[in-house]
């Protein structure tokens, strides 16, 4: 377990009930999101990833990764 991992079971019709501290602690309201992330999951209040979201993606415009002499390359 990593973080607030916590072990659910499906109720009869396939559902997860979240304890009350891992929807506190995700700030769970009623609308959320799953979030794929390689080979786990997240949940997310929908507000919260929507302004996350775009932050992050502010970010990643103006900030890049590569060297400035690889930005004159095309495949």
């Amino acid at each position: 377990m990593i973080g607030h991992a916590t072990d659910l079971e499906l109720d009869g019709h396939g559902r997860l009930l979240l304890p009350a501290s891992l929807r506190e602690f995700g700030q769970l309201t009623r609308d959320a999101m799953l979030i794929g992330q390689g080979t786990r999951f997240e949940l997310w209040d929908e507000a919260r990833w929507i302004e996350r979201r775009d932050e992050w993606l502010a970010s990643a415009e103006t900030t890049t990764d590569l060297p400035a002499e690889l930005d004159s390359l095309s495949f």
